[in-house]
């Protein structure tokens, strides 16, 4: 008899051990289907944060290559300004025009030049279709040697084969108002104004 109460015994103890098993097995499950969800959360939170870390990156080096670009065109821009302006001076330093001069017709009074300034046929002023505006030159008569220092700013029409067309103040100075056209040797003096 005490064989087999030892026996139940022992049985008993093995039933409530598999029991305590089963129940400690279970927390362990879940323990461990938690763990998996926070592993598997870690991870893609890892994921993304390094997603986010590659976008900002990348937005980053296309801002920056953005700003080199633009630091790039403005250098050529400044390079192909400076070009034209040394052009500029080899095209107008120490250059001698001959032709025929007209001056502007009182219908053009108050009109806009190509520069930008307003004509004003009271002011020495010319247009020229062969030299850049802003350019000052010395305009002699050369049928009775006066002449005249004017500032280009406005263009000729493109069918006019004149050398340059003179403000009236200009033409008077000249004296070929009567005649309306004249031959005219042109100095061309630079774009700084040149004392008289």
């Amino acid at each position: 008899m005490i064989a087999m109460l030892q026996k139940q015994g022992a049985q008993l103890m093995l039933n409530r051990t598999r029991n305590d098993e089963r129940t400690a097995m279970q927390p362990v499950l879940k323990k461990g289907y938690v763990a998996g969800i926070v592993k598997k959360t870690l991870q893609f939170s890892i994921l993304f944060l390094l997603a986010g870390l590659f976008t900002i990156n990348s937005a980053y080096s296309q801002e920056k290559e953005k700003e080199k670009q633009e630091k790039e065109r403005k250098k050529q821009e400044k390079e192909k300004k400076k070009q034209e302006k040394d052009e500029d001076k080899k095209k107008t330093s120490n250059r001698i025009l001959y032709g025929t001069a007209s001056f502007y017709a009182n219908s053009f009074h108050g009109k806009k030049t190509a520069n930008g300034e307003i004509f004003d046929q009271k002011k020495m002023t010319a247009a020229c279709n062969v030299l850049p505006l802003g350019t000052w030159i010395r305009v002699t008569n050369l049928r009775n040697k006066k002449s005249v220092l004017v500032k280009t700013n406005d263009r000729l029409h493109t069918k006019m084969k004149r050398v340059v067309d003179l403000s009236r103040a200009a033409a008077s100075k000249l004296g070929y108002i009567n005649a309306g056209l004249t031959r005219v040797k042109v100095e061309v003096l630079g774009k700084k104004k040149p004392a008289q």
